[in-house]
């Protein structure tokens, strides 16, 4: 925009020349009056210069209208930017201006607070070596170069130094300063210092980052199957490692403290950075009075320096220097209201100040250890006088159980063997095209599954027929020690301690399990028997390469891996002239007793072993005790075989079959009516509902999508309400949803998609109502 002193100008040389103007005007005027002609030219030259004199004049006017305005414009620019250079300097931003050199022409009262320096120390000077580090200059020189280049602002959070050499944050705002030419005359910057207020979120941060983990841990801790029902060193070292990651230290500690507090035994310590676990450490409270009353007397020790707390300088030399542990946060562990132990997090490298939310923390793991101890203590307890006879008992029902099945799987095979024998001569006597045909068929295949069933339950009475299977070793061995028999044994001869190791990556073998479980029975008892008094007695399976025996046998060709059974006492020994008579039947040099069988005991033994194309070991010395080995082929099996187990499909348990669908639902009922179940059918949640308002029923069939009433999911939330723990399948012609998902972690079980048959039905129903939590190992 033109100037006010310009403008002047051009009007002063306006206004001379229309002067000039109006003189030739006259002349030219003075000439027409006094040369007039009858053509009339000198008349039309005086009208052209009145008209010339008209638009110079109007122009003239113009121009000093425009004067007057552009005076006026420019009143208020010196008005506008002494409000600017006013408000540039109370502003709480720091305003700086640049040259196209990139040194300072401007620098408000804001800047001189921020950086300390004032207006005169800084004009006509770069800011490196006074605002910047010089590792940050090349990054600076890239913001104004992209300015110069690109015209355009830019925003940048960086580290600046003080006069006083202090480091601060500070959020840049920069903006080129161009002219009407696009020339680049400098460079403009708001600042502003966000020091405090970056600390302040990294502190927030941190505090959120801390709790959220700490809030975890928690979780996990008291949700942990390995703290809330294991034992509690198990429970400590599982605690220890959660708590090491929560607290972020190297060393987590739980010493346990005697009964007269003269000592406390390191019950695991946990190192992160190396990952081990160490046990067993013992120190006498004697040796460090100072620490252990500070610790009764404070419950908590916070010590952010570790090394010149006067309650930890008993461990300062030995202990604290020598492993760099710099901080601690030890907490007392009391229940009910006795001191039990401390736990200790000791943090290594630089010394740390620990946060409100770290203590606190802590505090929490004291008093869910303290939880942790006494549920231990007391269920110790509880196993310690129930475990025996409980398992005796569910024992002894199980054996009833294999008892009665074994007899009525003898009256039912009377009864079946006509069913299917007459099943099959109507169908002979029928065509393929009569009506009752498909009927019979079924009640044949019917009668044969039952005759399966039947074969299942003399299984389970151990009377069926001599059948080689693939099998485990370690089964048979385990299905034994959870036997009443091996439970009587155990509680007549308490003064007998049992050791059981079962090597868990043998392979399979062939095998008859009825026959080797007797085999096992045979040399437990035997083994007891041999013990007059206190003793052991171990048993072990393992595998091998076998070659020869210890008798110096060779195997030749029959040498390979053999799966090892072996049962060891501390008795008295077998004589040497006593050896080759052991297997002959009723030969036995015990005295009756309460342990005494048959006399046919380790005859079995021989014969089964023998049956299972095996071997045996007999190491023994008077006074050594003695150990029987018995070795059985590996079974070499396809890498695709798979050992199966059928599912029993029927019962008499009670179900309601729920489904919106008659058809679907009729089936349902028919399919579950024939394996014989008792069977209730709701044709919908609504009517199931009221139906389990009066009622009960071991399993309920519910489908999933019932339109236009609610669904499976909100019929079952109803239902367990009525029935906690209510089992449950769920049927659905869908894939399975979020909504099948959270009802199975309401407690529901499988999950089949239909159409279904009657083996899936079956095998999912019986899965279902058979599950129960695993009985405890012995």
């Amino acid at each position: 925009m033109t100037d006010v002193k310009t403008l002047q100008s051009r009007i002063e040389e306006l206004e001379s020349e229309v002067a000039r103007l109006n003189k030739v005007n006259s002349v030219l005027m003075y000439r027409v009056e006094h040369s007039l002609d009858n053509s009339g030219d000198a008349y039309s030259l005086f009208e052209s210069n009145i008209l010339l004199q008209k638009t110079v004049n109007h122009q003239t006017s113009e121009l000093k209208k425009e004067m007057i305005e552009r005076e006026k414009i420019a009143l208020q620019l010196r008005e506008s930017r002494q409000r600017l250079l006013l408000h540039m300097q109370q502003t709480l931003f720091g305003v700086i201006e640049w040259d196209s050199s990139f040194k300072f022409i401007e620098w408000n009262k804001a800047a001189e607070k921020i950086f300390g320096y004032t207006r005169e120390e800084v004009i006509g000077k770069h800011p490196f070596g006074m605002l910047y580090l010089d590792d940050l200059q090349d990054y600076v020189n890239d913001i104004f170069k992209n300015m110069h280049e690109t015209r355009s602002s830019s925003r940048s959070v960086n580290e600046n130094t003080t006069k006083d050499g202090k480091l601060i944050i500070c959020d840049w705002y920069n903006t080129p300063l161009v002219d009407d030419n696009g020339k680049l005359m400098g460079m403009a910057s708001l600042v502003q210092d966000i020091t405090e207020r970056i600390t302040n979120e990294n502190e927030r941060k941190l505090r959120l980052e801390r709790v959220q983990k700490q809030r975890y841990a928690i979780g996990r801790m008291t949700t942990d199957e390995q703290i809330v029902a294991g034992d509690f060193k198990s429970a400590v070292r599982t605690i220890n490692e959660i708590v090491s990651t929560a607290l972020d230290v190297d060393r987590v500690s739980f010493w346990k403290y005697d009964k007269e507090f003269s000592q406390g035994e390191c019950v695991d310590l946990y190192e992160s950075s190396k990952g081990i676990h160490k046990q067993g450490i013992i120190l006498k409270t004697c040796d460090f009075p100072e620490y252990f009353k500070s610790l009764k007397e404070d419950r908590v020790i916070v010590s952010d320096d570790a090394w010149t707390d006067e309650r930890l300088g008993e461990f300062t030399d030995s202990y604290h220097k020598p492993l760099n542990i710099s901080s601690k946060l030890d907490i007392a562990v009391r229940v009910s209201g006795k001191l039990i132990g401390v736990v200790c997090n000791e943090h290594t490298g630089e010394p740390r100040v620990w946060q409100s939310d770290e203590i606190a923390f802590a505090d929490e793991i004291s008093s869910l250890l303290s939880q942790v101890y006494s549920n231990a203590k007391r269920k110790r307890s509880e196993q310690q006088k129930r475990q025996l006879q409980d398992r005796l008992e569910r024992a002894e029902r199980m054996e009833s159980l294999g008892i009665l099945a074994g007899g009525v799987a003898h009256d039912l095979n009377n009864i079946l063997g006509p069913v299917v024998g007459y099943s099959e001569l109507i169908l002979l006597q029928l065509g393929e095209d009569n009506k009752i045909a498909r009927q019979v068929d079924r009640i044949n295949r019917s009668a044969q599954d039952a005759a399966d069933v039947i074969q299942d339950l003399l299984t389970l009475a151990r009377r069926g027929r001599y059948e080689m299977v693939p099998l485990s070793l370690n089964k048979i061995v385990t299905n034994f020690v959870e036997s009443p028999t091996f439970l009587n044994l155990a509680m007549k001869n308490m003064e007998i301690e049992i050791a059981v190791n079962l090597d868990d990556s043998i392979g399979k073998m062939s095998g008859s399990s009825p026959h080797l479980s007797k085999v096992v029975m045979n040399l437990i008892i035997n083994a007891f028997d041999a013990i007059p008094g206190e003793g052991l007695v171990t048993i072990s399976t393992s595998q091998h390469y076998l070659e020869f025996l210890s008798n110096g046998h060779t195997l030749g060709e029959l040498a390979g891996e053999y799966v090892t059974l072996s049962i060891v006492d501390t008795g008295n020994g077998i004589p040497s002239e006593n050896l080759a008579k052991i297997f002959e039947p009723y030969y036995s040099k015990k005295k009756m007793g309460k342990n005494s069988g048959s006399g046919l005991g380790l005859s079995v033994v021989y014969g089964v072993v023998k049956d299972h194309k095996g071997f045996y070991d007999i190491i023994t010395s008077p006074g050594n005790g003695t150990e029987f080995r018995l070795y059985f082929p590996v079974l070499n099996v396809t890498d695709d075989w798979q050992e199966t187990i059928e599912t029993e499909m029927g019962g008499t348990e009670s179900i309601l079959v729920i489904d919106d669908n008659e058809g679907q639902r009729d089936v349902a009922t028919e399919l579950i009516s024939s394996m014989g179940y008792e069977v209730v059918a709701a044709s919908g949640g609504e009517e199931a509902i009221e139906y389990l308002k009066e009622h009960s029923v071991d399993l309920v069939l519910l489908d999933m999508i019932m339109d236009p009433g609610i669904d499976g999911l909100d019929t079952y939330r109803e239902i367990i309400k009525l029935h906690p723990g209510q089992k449950a399948i769920i049927a659905s012609g869908f894939s399975a949803t979020d909504r099948v998902e959270e009802m199975q972690k309401l407690g529901a079980g499988k999950y089949i998609k239909k159409p279904y048959t009657r083996q899936l039905l079956g095998r999912a129903i019986r899965e279902e109502l058979s599950y129960q939590m695993a009985p405890a190992a012995i």
